[in-house]
């Protein structure tokens, strides 16, 4: 029993909380910074008067990043700072998992005018007809708990382009990137960023899933997006489990192979230094989002 209270406890809001503020002095030293990059300066973006977006300038691919409540700060700032430095962005799509507040949903309509919000209540309704011949794909994207499930399927139904492009909410853009955009103008396979450590992942009939690729962000052709795939993946996922990661592995990577971005510059890793384009601050660095990224930011989307 006292497992059980102490596995939820470390899945609430109040432990990642405490955590961040933990580690932002014990390990970086930072917690000044961090209070005042994540309880004063994040929230002066909802204060910004002028629109951070302007009207999609490609229709060769579209924009997906998926979004909840406690991830809504976060998803504010990564959209920001890509507006910021790819002016010619294709369309924007902000999917809620419908956590969204009414507050939070004007937000995204004063703040990013030019971005099409997909509500979940919608989407719900939609999938029944999307998903008519992929039960167990249905079963897991209709699960209300299913946050995962919508970054997977949605975006591929939603999407008015055959590019798509996805990057999630604790993604933060320094930089132009060139040779993202290069890749996706000349895309011939999946585009990931290099993870680094090698994930094994082992389905219900045998086949471990072995793959370095992250999931923070990445581009895919619709026709390199098979649902018989993804249906057999979720037919063989390990029973109370599930993660993005294994599913693009499987779906993308594992038919198609990736054509992996240069990790040192679009990376997870490391402090900040000039040269990076982007960076994702995976959940055990998240503290980093805030007292680093954002603090470098700042002066540019505050202005």
């Amino acid at each position: 029993m006292g497992f059980m209270i102490r596995d939820a406890f470390k899945r609430t809001a109040l432990y990642r909380e405490t955590r961040y503020l933990y580690r932002s002095q014990r390990v970086y030293g930072r917690l000044k910074d961090y209070i005042q990059q994540r309880y004063y300066i994040a929230h002066q973006i909802k204060k910004v008067t002028a629109p951070l977006d302007r009207p999609a300038a490609h229709q060769d691919y579209s924009i997906h990043v998926t979004c909840s409540h406690v991830d809504f700060d976060g998803m504010l700032w990564a959209v920001a700072s890509w507006h910021h430095v790819a002016p010619e962005s294709g369309q924007v799509f902000i999917h809620e998992d419908g956590s969204l507040t009414a507050q939070d949903c004007a937000l995204i309509e004063r703040l990013f005018p030019h971005a099409t919000l997909i509500r979940r209540a919608w989407a719900d309704e939609q999938i029944a007809g999307w998903l008519a011949d992929y039960p167990t794909t249905y079963r897991y994207r209709s699960d209300p708990k299913s946050f995962w499930g919508i970054k997977l399927v949605d975006p591929y139904f939603v999407a008015p382009c055959e590019k798509v492009f996805l990057f999630d909410s604790d993604v933060l853009w320094f930089q132009h990137p060139h040779t993202l955009l290069g890749k996706i103008n000349h895309y011939r396979q999946p585009i990931f960023m290099d993870g680094r450590t090698v994930l094994e992942f082992p389905l219900t009939d045998g086949y471990v899933i072995t793959s370095k690729l992250n999931s923070g962000l990445f581009v895919y052709h619709k026709r390199h997006f098979d649902l018989a795939e993804v249906e057999q993946f979720f037919q063989k996922l390990p029973a109370g489990y599930w993660n993005d990661q294994p599913g693009y592995t499987y779906v993308l990577e594992r038919p198609h192979g990736a054509d992996y971005l240069d990790r040192d510059i679009y990376t997870l890793k490391g402090m900040y230094d000039p040269s990076m384009v982007v960076k994702h601050y995976v959940s055990p660095k998240r503290e980093a989002f805030w007292f680093e990224g954002v603090k470098l930011l700042s002066p540019q989307l505050l202005k």
